[in-house]
């Protein structure tokens, strides 16, 4: 078991960390490159842990990164020979149980026989009210309106003054642990005007009943279909749709949500489980994403798995080609920074240091901003080129990594990261990249994939393709480090790194030009320090 937590790799001294993802077959190219650094060479006493190289285990099938299993920890450690920086990924989404729909009464029921919708409404929160120890235990019960009902927002008014009689009787506690909420059910997708406004009336009408939940149904969209389940009400309503409902439920006072609640106490052990045996494989740190929790349920999870993994380094994962949901707003692609902003002071809250900033996202249709909802890149490299798949430009990273750095959170990025962003930000002083592909070689389908049907080839990190793109990352950094007090070496650093970067393989000769002034990069900087 490892005794050892990334948290503890000083980005700032020793540069930022470079990940590569790989099953367990590409031990012996990973190995080599860390060897073969510039810092090693540097520093012949160097350690391991100081190389900033991280075997990062994943299976990266058709379907993305996806967790390994026994037989491929124990081939990335052995293959290795234990002597690198270990993490993995425990999934991109959680195990997302539902929670059993909540009591539901039909306004229509109410309409043939109110006294016998209210004595079944009594009876339904009786064990709740007469409890074993005397005080009450929380429920909620869904009044159910149907948009094709007649007048069903008289007969509403009417049951609802009849459940406070029932709290006047004692038959029913206060409406803070009591709840009575409204649900409207669609047999459709709901994409009509008339569909909207029926639900804003519910709002409205909740609204002067004091009434706080409101809860929708309706067929999925085809992005959550083709994900089984995505972010609350994005289920059900198109992201426009969604953020203007959303909005005017909070002019009124009222939460909109999703008929089915996602069992968040589960989604967190499930998670733990993946870290834990991450752990206890001896790995120094495992990613986890949090899809398709809503904003505060992700508060809750992270903060559940920080008690849990406190002395070591559980990473959760930030992915900028995901809606972030919130009780009242929804963050696409077009607002990702200030989302992230919001993300980050949120972990931050709950005492975490290292987090992963991604874009795994394969699946068409996406949900995002019209035009956008195919496979996006981390980084946006024209922000007035439409066609540009990026999402973050330069500049709006370098405000996030300010940020970060003020609040004590250390970002690592991910998502198409290419050789020449790796430079880029390296200049930045991020606190680490992973990156497989720009490492990387195809080859034939080996036997951990095998069974994927849908990959022709798989990619196969090298060491040449490594070593490239953490001298280039190196780079960056010193150049940042240096530019005060070595302008010269700075000119050489990012002539060299011009040059590799733009160089097709074999390109030996320009990554051996580039190292030999790392090396003197290195040197100096530590004894800047």
């Amino acid at each position: 078991m490892s005794n050892w937590s990334l948290n503890n790799y000083d980005h700032l001294k020793y540069g930022p960390l470079l990940g590569i993802s790989d099953e367990g077959s590409a031990a012996s190219e990973i190995m080599m490159a860390s060897k073969k650094g510039a810092k090693k060479t540097a520093n012949q006493h160097f350690e391991e842990q100081e190389s900033g190289l991280i075997y990062d285990a994943e299976r990266m099938t058709s379907a993305g990164e996806v967790p390994v299993g026994p037989e491929e920890y124990e081939q990335i450690i052995n293959g290795s020979l234990n002597s690198l920086l270990y993490s993995t990924n425990v999934g991109v989404r959680v195990n997302a149980r539902l929670y059993q729909p909540l009591p539901e009464f039909f306004i229509s029921d109410a309409r043939e026989n109110m006294d016998l919708l209210v004595t079944k409404i009594k009876e339904v929160f009786a064990p709740f009210n007469n409890t074993i120890n005397g005080i009450p235990r929380p429920l909620s019960i869904r009044l159910v309106l149907s948009p094709t009902d007649t007048k069903p927002f008289d007969t509403l008014k009417g049951l609802k003054s009849r459940i406070d009689d029932l709290r006047t009787q004692g038959d029913l506690s206060t409406p803070e642990i009591h709840r009575v909420s409204i649900l409207t059910i669609f047999n459709k997708e709901i994409t009509q005007q008339d569909d909207f406004d029926f639900i804003k009336q519910c709002i409205v009408k909740a609204a002067e009943l004091k009434i706080r939940v409101i809860a929708i149904d309706g067929h999925k969209v085809e992005a959550a279909r083709k994900r089984l389940s995505v972010q609350g009400i994005l289920n059900v309503l198109g992201s426009g749709h969604a953020i203007k409902l959303l909005k005017f439920a909070q002019q009124h006072g009222v939460l909109l949500r999703y008929r089915y609640a996602v069992d968040v106490q589960s989604a967190a052990r499930t998670i733990w489980t993946g870290l834990f045996s991450a752990k206890t494989n001896g790995l120094d740190a495992a990613k986890y994403g949090l899809v398709p929790l809503q904003f505060e349920d992700q508060r809750h999870v992270i903060e559940i798995i920080q008690k849990w993994m406190n002395d070591w380094t559980a990473v959760p994962a930030f992915y900028v080609d995901t809606p972030m949901l919130t009780n009242d707003d929804v963050y696409l692609s077009d607002r990702c920074q200030d989302a992230l902003i919001k993300w980050l002071n949120m972990v931050n809250e709950k005492g975490v240091k290292t987090v992963l900033v991604d874009c795994p996202d394969r699946i068409n249709p996406r949900i995002d901003t019209p035009g956008k909802e195919t496979a996006r890149r981390l980084i946006k490299l024209d922000e007035n080129d439409e066609t540009d798949r990026g999402v973050l430009t330069y500049s709006q990273i370098k405000e996030v990594v300010s940020h970060s750095k003020k609040i004590g959170v250390n970002i690592l990025w991910s998502g198409g990261i290419r050789p020449q962003n790796a430079y880029e930000l390296g200049k930045m002083e991020v606190a680490g990249i992973f990156t497989t592909s720009s490492t990387s070689i195809r080859i034939p389908v080996g036997n951990v994939l095998a069974s994927d049907w849908q990959m022709a080839s798989e990619v196969e990190p090298t060491s040449e393709g490594i070593q490239k793109v953490h001298s280039l990352l190196q780079a960056g950094f010193l150049s940042s480090k240096l530019k005060d007090s070595n302008k010269d070496l700075v000119k050489q650093l990012d002539d060299k790194a011009q040059i590799l970067m733009n160089t097709e393989r074999p390109f030996d000769q320009e990554l051996d030009d580039l190292k030999s002034v790392l090396v003197t990069g290195w040197q100096l900087c530590w004894n800047q320090s």
